[in-house]
């Protein structure tokens, strides 16, 4: 992130001083500069928030581990679908989907404009 900032100032210091270059190669040059920082400042949010659903899953998946039987019925829909050990399903599941979701964004980043 700190490299998109920096390619921004320099761009903004020394490119637009440049005279040789015309108002459309200029606009280009800006639109690919601030893509990139969009681009990645999205990605960070979008990773902090999945964070935080992970330590949600965290805590419900402690809490179950703690008190068993108060959570019963959700232990048996949950063991019904894999083969994890039922006190970690929760935070598993959550886990395997947001590892997912990120490689699926960082593809979506790497390979668009």
């Amino acid at each position: 992130m700190l490299r998109e900032f920096y390619a921004q100032r320099v761009f903004l210091t020394y490119m637009l001083n440049d005279h040789e270059l015309s108002r459309k190669q200029i606009t280009e040059i800006k639109d690919k500069i601030f893509y990139k920082q969009l681009k990645t400042t999205t990605t960070i949010i979008f990773t902090l928030f999945l964070m935080a659903i992970s330590f949600v899953s965290y805590y419900y998946s402690t809490t179950i581990f703690i008190e068993p039987a108060k959570y019963q019925k959700v232990i048996e829909i949950l063991s019904k679908l894999s083969p994890f050990h039922p006190e970690n399903e929760l935070f598993a599941y959550t886990n395997i989907m947001a590892i997912f979701a990120l490689l699926l964004l960082k593809t979506y980043e790497k390979w668009s404009k």
